[in-house]
């Protein structure tokens, strides 16, 4: 329970993993019914699973959580909190690439015109998280094959993602050239899916299995050695695709072996420790665990092995870097407030490191860490990893 950023924050039974578990079990046997106070209850879970790395018995808090948010959104109850315009992006807008860069053409203009900071109220709030939103050409012209710079050793797909193709595209950019200078030949089909995590955390277990079976279908024709992702709550959802098609004859199976080859960026690089080596960054460097990727993905030694591979940094351990950052997703907007005061305390902490540079593994974590960062006044760049090697690499 200590390890549930809720429970320390709220002190309430019912906002701790245990607490959750109860109403979990009492919605399964029918002692309870799928109503909104126990929705509230279930909808403030960050689904960090931090519990699942404290817990001594392995409880798998994860899929707990979702099969219940399952049933939830079954019985019309899902996501009362976000309010139908969030739950309309996120079924509508957030998954599909061209349909989110559309909609935040606006505020792009705006944020070249200066304009974001006198938007008032929470669109304002929100719109002033965003990074400075790439041009959509970036995206566009993304290629869609790159080939090993020297030897082939590995013949790897990427997933683009839907928010990182848009709001991060140069990451995507990076991510495939560090890849191709370690002796990758790196496919990026077009014709891949959201990973289906934004449906599976909210509820809607279907639409994340048609996520599911496309990219199975796309990347499967590839005959490819490894999958590559750069967001780590897209890695997580993505290894689980044996259990959310477990009960599908024609997917099964392959969702056996698709699960086998995806690999987390830090997870690939560390595994070959680069073939390439990078040149000196002198900087005061500290590193923030994603969720999905220390608890989800239990992948934890593979980033701090790729900063020591890094001349010249000097890396500064963060207390409790594994603790949320309040992102999850989308519970920044759905949960503006715990968010903000889980984003404190994890803003504390990097203030207390002094680093110049926070290095992180998911874009979902760079958007709020930098947004807190920015507004604490702090001289400290968020950046991924893929994009700390590339500027090694001087790419």
């Amino acid at each position: 329970m200590s390890a549930c950023p809720t429970f320390t924050l709220l002190g309430d039974e019912a906002d701790s993993p245990r607490g959750r578990i109860y109403l979990m079990k009492a919605l399964a046997d029918g002692r309870v019914e799928p109503t909104s106070d126990v929705l509230t209850h279930l909808d403030r879970c960050l689904d960090c699973r931090a519990c699942e790395t404290a817990c001594p018995a392995g409880v798998q808090y994860g899929s707990l959580i979702e099969s219940a948010r399952a049933q939830m959104h079954d019985a019309g109850l899902s996501g009362n909190e976000m309010g139908w315009f969030v739950r309309f992006f996120v079924k509508h807008v957030f998954p599909y690439p061209a349909r989110l860069e559309k909609a935040l053409m606006p505020v792009r203009w705006m944020q070249r015109l200066g304009l974001v900071e006198k938007l008032p109220g929470r669109l304002g709030a929100m719109a002033r998280m965003l990074p400075l939103l790439p041009r959509p050409k970036i995206r566009l012209q993304f290629p869609h094959y790159m080939s090993a710079v020297e030897s082939r050793e590995a013949r790897v797909g990427l997933l683009t993602g839907c928010v990182t193709s848009v709001m991060y595209s140069p990451l995507n950019v990076a991510t495939a050239q560090v890849l191709a200078l370690n002796g990758c030949d790196v496919y990026a089909p077009n014709e891949q899916s959201c990973c289906g995590a934004l449906f599976a955390h909210t509820g809607d277990k279907e639409e994340a299995k048609v996520c599911a079976r496309r990219n199975i279908d796309i990347f499967e024709e590839l005959d490819l050695d490894a999958i590559i992702v750069n967001a780590a709550g897209c890695g997580c959802t993505m290894k689980e695709y044996g259990e959310l098609l477990h009960d599908d004859p024609y997917y099964a199976e392959r969702a056996k072996v698709f699960v086998l080859k995806v690999r987390d960026f830090t997870e690939f690089l560390a595994s070959r420790m680069p073939l390439t080596p990078p040149s000196p960054i002198e900087a005061r460097v500290t590193y923030h665990d994603p969720c999905h990727l220390a608890h989800g993905q239990g992948i934890v030694d593979a980033p701090r092995e790729l900063l020591k591979a890094v001349p010249g940094l000097e890396i500064v351990d963060m207390a409790d870097s594994d603790a949320c950052c309040g992102s999850a997703g989308i519970y920044n907007v759905a949960q503006p407030e715990l968010a903000e005061q889980i984003l404190q305390r994890k803003i504390d902490n990097v203030e207390n490191t002094g680093a110049e540079m926070l290095v992180t593994a998911n874009p979902g974590c760079m958007l709020q860490l930098a947004d807190g960062i920015q507004r604490r006044g702090l001289a400290c760049e968020v950046i991924h990893m893929a994009t700390l090697f590339s500027r090694a690499y001087g790419l």
